[in-house]
Formats: C-alpha cells, sequence, structure tokens
C-alpha cells in the first residue's frame, strides 16, 4: 500500500506540473500564432513556417522567418521535455517501480513520491539565438519564471531575447556573488605576492593581474552607482574576459515606444564612463521626449572590450604596446567581435518585446564601426547615428540594412577626418549629415543642451522632420 500510495502521489504531482506546463505552452504558441500572421506567415501543423505571399519579401521578414522557426523549436522542445517526463513518471507507477523508500506510513510514503514527481524547469537553449532565447521563455509558466529568478539569474542576466525587467532583477541579484568572487581572488593575489613573500612583490610579477581585479572591483562599483538612479535596469554584467563588459537601460525598454542603443570607442571602460555615459543618455532622453509624447528609453551598451590606447606623450612604451598588440585601436578586430554581440543585444530588444519599438542605434568613434558592424547582420533597427566615426567598415550606406543612417561631424575632428576603417562616412551617398552646432573636436558630440545631442534626440524619438542639418 505504501508503494501505491507513493506511486498516485509521484503521478498526481506530475500531471499538475504537466498541465500548467501546458497553459505556459499554449501561451508560447499563441505569441507565435500572433507574430506569424503579423508578418505574413503561418505555422503549420507539423511546425512548418509558410509564407502566405501576403507581403513583399525583404530582409526583415526572413528575419522573422527564423525567428517564427527558432520559437517552434523551442515550444516542441518545452512540448516534449514535458511528455517525456509524465510518460515516464506513469510507466513506474504503472510497474510498482515508485520507490517508498522504506516509509513506515501512508502519509509519509506520500510525501516521499510527491518529492519523485513533477516535471523540472525546462534549461535555456545553449548558446541559444535571442528569438530561440524568446521562445524559450515564452514557453515557461510565471511560477517557474520565479523560479528561475531565484534559483538560476545566470541563466538569463546576460541572455538576449529575456525582457528587460527580468534581465534586470536577475543581474542585481548576481552582483553580489560576482563582487565577492573578484574580492577573494583580489586579496588571495595580493597576500601571495606581499605578505606571504615579501621577495616576490608586484614589481616582481602578478602586478598586471592584481590591477585586473583591481579595475574589475571598480567595474561594479561604477555598476551600482549607475542603477543606484530612478527607472535605471541593469540589462547585463559580465566579468570574465580582460575587463567587466556591462549594459544599463534607463526608462521601460520592455514597452516604450522609442529606444536608443549607445556605444563607446576607444578607452571606453565600465570603471571609466559607465556612469558618465549614463547621464549622457539621461540627456538623450530628456531631449527625445521634447519631440514626443510616447515612452522614450536608452541604453548604454559596453559590451565589449573596446581598445585601449594609451596616449603617446605621456606613456610612449605603453602606446607602442597597446597598437601593436591583440586589440589595438588600429585594428577592426575588436569592433568585428563587439558588433556581432551588439547584433544579438538588439535584436534581443525586439524579440523580448510583445510589442514593435522604433530604435536608434547609435556609436561614437571607434564605436561606430562596433554599430556598423552589428546593423550589418540585420537587426531590425531603424536608424542609425554615427558620430565623430572614423569608417564604418563599408563604402556603401545600403550595406548597413537599416532605412536611416545619420552622421554628425564636428569641426576640428580630425579622427574623424582619418578614414583609419574605410572612407569617410561624411563623402557616402544616402548619409544624412546632423548639425552638430557649436562642438569641436572629437570628444563633445552628447554634452547636455549641445545641437548635436539635440538632433540625435530627435532621431530617437522618430521625428527627424525637426532634426538640423548641416549644409554638407
Amino acid at each position: 500500500m505504501e508503494r501505491i500510495v507513493a506511486g498516485v502521489a509521484a503521478v498526481k504531482r506530475t500531471v499538475g506540473d504537466a498541465a500548467e506546463a501546458v497553459e505556459g505552452i499554449h501561451t508560447g504558441i499563441a505569441k507565435t500564432d500572433w507574430l506569424a500572421a503579423d508578418s505574413g506567415y503561418r505555422i503549420g501543423d507539423d511546425g512548418s513556417v509558410a509564407d502566405l505571399g501576403t507581403m513583399p519579401a525583404s530582409p526583415d521578414r526572413e528575419r522573422m522567418k527564423a525567428e517564427l522557426k527558432a520559437r517552434v523549436k523551442e515550444t516542441l522542445r518545452r512540448a516534449g521535455q514535458v511528455d517525456d517526463r509524465l510518460a515516464k513518471i506513469m510507466r513506474e507507477a504503472d510497474r510498482d517501480r515508485v520507490d517508498n523508500r522504506d516509509a513506515d506510513s501512508l502519509t509519509q510514503a506520500a510525501a516521499v513520491g510527491e518529492g519523485q514527481g513533477g516535471v523540472d524547469i525546462l534549461k535555456p537553449p545553449k548558446n541559444g539565438s535571442p528569438a530561440a532565447n524568446a521562445g524559450w521563455w515564452a514557453g515557461l509558466t510565471e511560477d517557474e519564471r520565479k523560479q528561475v529568478l531565484r534559483k538560476h539569474p545566470e541563466w538569463i542576466g546576460n541572455r538576449d531575447g529575456i525582457p528587460a525587467e527580468y534581465r534586470d532583477k536577475a543581474n542585481r541579484a548576481r552582483l553580489g556573488e560576482l563582487e565577492d568572487t573578484l574580492r577573494e581572488r583580489y586579496d588571495k593575489l595580493r597576500r601571495d605576492l606581499t605578505d606571504n613573500n615579501p621577495f616576490n612583490g608586484p614589481m616582481f610579477g602578478g602586478a598586471a593581474e592584481l590591477d585586473e581585479l583591481r579595475d574589475k572591483l571598480d567595474s561594479i562599483d561604477a555598476i551600482r552607482r549607475a542603477i543606484a538612479a530612478d527607472d535605471r535596469k541593469l540589462l547585463m554584467v559580465d566579468t570574465s574576459g580582460d575587463m567587466v563588459k556591462a549594459a544599463v537601460a534607463d526608462g521601460d525598454i520592455d514597452n516604450a515606444k522609442h529606444i536608443g542603443v549607445f556605444t563607446g570607442g576607444v578607452n571606453t571602460t565600465v570603471d571609466g564612463e559607465l556612469v558618465k555615459y549614463s547621464k549622457q543618455m539621461d540627456a538623450l532622453q530628456a531631449e527625445a521626449r521634447r519631440f514626443t509624447g510616447e515612452e522614450v528609453a536608452t541604453v548604454t551598451w559596453l559590451g565589449y572590450e573596446a581598445p585601449q590606447q594609451a596616449n603617446p606623450l605621456k606613456d610612449p612604451l605603453r602606446a607602442a604596446q597597446d597598437i601593436l598588440g591583440d586589440q589595438s585601436a588600429l585594428s577592426p578586430d575588436s569592433a568585428r567581435k563587439g558588433g556581432k554581440d551588439l547584433a544579438e543585444f538588439l535584436n534581443g530588444l525586439d524579440t523580448s518585446r510583445d510589442t514593435d519599438a522604433h530604435v536608434t542605434a547609435m556609436g561614437h568613434s571607434y564605436g561606430s564601426l562596433t554599430t556598423s558592424y552589428a546593423v550589418q547582420r540585420g537587426t531590425g533597427v531603424d536608424d542609425v547615428i554615427f558620430f565623430g566615426s572614423p569608417g564604418i567598415g563599408t563604402h556603401d550606406v545600403r550595406d548597413l540594412r537599416v532605412p536611416d543612417a545619420f552622421l554628425v561631424e564636428a569641426d576640428g575632428d580630425w579622427i574623424a577626418d582619418t578614414q583609419a576603417f574605410g572612407p569617410d562616412p561624411a563623402s557616402m551617398k544616402d548619409m544624412k549629415h546632423l548639425d552638430s552646432g557649436d562642438i569641436r573636436g572629437h570628444s563633445d558630440y552628447l554634452d547636455s543642451g549641445s545641437q548635436s545631442l539635440r538632433n540625435m534626440g530627435a532621431v530617437v524619438a522618430g521625428a527627424e522632420q525637426h532634426a538640423g542639418y548641416s549644409k554638407r
């Protein structure tokens, strides 16, 4: 009788979990069907994606078709997991194989059996695309999502395609653990280099690693200060690699009608620039709101390791090492890698939302090259703004795969005239030139109250007609 009760309890819990999971699956299916219909596609009973032929072909529609296929695949993966688990428990109960573990009462046997039942939360897809991640998330119940936040915040904090609300909560939950791990490594290395061996101090080795860990701890502190402001969301924090990477949003990313995403260039670091850039994005947001009554959100995306270049007048040896290193400011390699990650982030903004947003990607200096490589991969971005750009890695605006491309170039910005990464964007056909106003040089494009910031705000707000254009 105890074995029977254990089996019944296991089946009961599994059937209950499966029923809730099926509700989540239905929600995911409904979202996919709606997206398909809105894009001129139909999902077949076998999961195929058929073009209804009601809309003209375009890169955006092909991107949507790929998204629909990824969502269908994740829905089927979830359904298969639930089905397999339910079938397994029912077979084990039917064959009297649910272990009562020497329970000495029917009540205890029921508790033991219940513990062996249930449906586990499906793990996210390995190396999943933003669309696959969104499909996985859509198939989870609200209770499962809360469990993921509580038990596995690392699953979703940096996962493109997950709503910003959940990514923020997950990353805030992770910050303490990430900081503790870095501090433990820093303290141990410092003791090893100094306290434990006076003949092996920092000057004899390990100083570079110690400095790197110090910079990472400073970056965590900068993140905390950046997200302390109202309405900020932490969309990414990654302490792997040589530098901390992060993305901080201001505003309701999940529902805003207009979103601006900014990427910095050479010498950009989280510990050095995140707080400053976040404040500048606040100012951009305020400018954009002047042109629209709709919600505007901005993102400071420092999600790649930007090249670091020492001042040759102050440290010629370090400057030479930087130029010749793997992440040289003269090489497009960092921008290409960063562009791939930025493209995933931009796609994730789209796939995580229930409604489409007007998205503007913005890149300064070397960050303009990173932004260009991102949009060239196809992101659904509506506008792109380059400012202080030394080149965007192409000679043809059509390669950008965006409806409109804008350029801001100030007088006296010699970096923007170097053509280090292709022809001068100012000479490109179909590039729209925004007035920089009184800005001079390379570093002040985002100054509060400047004409360049105002014009970029107009573009972010979808109010290009109110932007001021230069006479070029």
